[in-house]
């Protein structure tokens, strides 16, 4: 989304690499314990209303275990959006690169003849002048034989047409293409194919693979509004490891001594 920036811009966008990277390594190394954290309160049933209350630092081991819930949660909605986002870079880069070369095959087969290696020039003015010729040659000495071969077929299937069959586009067009003899059924092919060619090769051929394809411009739409929502997820994220934090310090920072209770998981008061 972001490939095309300014050149002075490219500082920046290196910083904000780099940090988004720091953050996802700090992030994955943190959330080993925030998750244990979170598992343990989930076992103890630490995240019921009270529960807490009656234990020594209770108020600030509860926030404890709800900052590790929040920083669960948070968690669950960024890693798979930003995962979607990577497969669909990766799977547009794809596309894109395969679309521009495809475009070159299309300009190196229309470039003009003199621009061409010289394989490529005799190659097509073989194809254009002796095969292409003898494929002629043997359509227009067929072609007669055809028709008078198929004469009496085409009088009786037109016919039959006519009294037995409703008048619908696909018979209309078969009596008006074939069965009248305006084209045998080789030239149709030929035509068709080529037709098909001089459609592909005009459509593509003008085709800038270095444009921004419309794609991009409802994806510049879009960046706001995903970029917001993404920056309050990640803030949320922090602010509950700072919850998380801010509990687990004030649980310990005490002029009292404290050991942990391993049954409940908790420090309590040993004197």
């Amino acid at each position: 989304m972001f490939r095309k920036t300014h050149a002075g811009r490219a500082v920046y966008a290196d910083i904000a690499y780099t940090s988004a990277f720091r953050e996802f390594v700090m992030q994955i190394l943190g959330g080993i314990y925030l998750g244990r954290t979170g598992n343990v309160g989930r076992q103890r049933e630490f995240y019921l209303i009270h529960h807490l209350r009656p234990y020594a630092h209770g108020k600030a081991a509860y926030r404890m275990y709800l900052g590790a819930l929040f920083w669960l949660i948070g968690c669950a909605v960024i890693i798979p959006f930003w995962l979607g986002v990577v497969i669909f870079m990766i799977i547009s880069i794809r596309i894109r690169d395969r679309h521009i070369r495809w475009l070159d095959r299309i300009r190196k087969r229309d470039k003009p003849a003199s621009s061409q290696p010289r394989h490529s020039r005799i190659r097509r003015w073989i194809n254009k002048h002796i095969l292409h010729a003898k494929v002629s040659d043997w359509i227009d000495h067929t072609e007669d034989t055809i028709l008078r071969a198929n004469s009496n077929f085409r009088e009786k299937l037109r016919r039959g047409l006519d009294r037995y069959v409703v008048q619908t586009r696909v018979t209309r067009w078969l009596s008006s293409y074939i069965l009248h003899g305006r084209f045998t059924p080789w030239e149709l092919v030929l035509q068709w194919r080529k037709r098909r060619q001089e459609e592909n090769a005009r459509r593509l051929r003008w085709r800038d693979p270095d444009e921004e394809p419309e794609g991009d411009g409802k994806m510049e739409e879009l960046k706001q509004p995903i970029m917001t929502l993404m920056l309050l997820i990640g803030t949320a994220s922090f602010v509950a490891q700072w919850i998380f934090w801010d509990g687990f310090v004030k649980a310990i920072l005490s002029t009292q001594t404290w050991d942990i209770d391993r049954d409940m998981g908790l420090w309590v008061n040993i004197r």
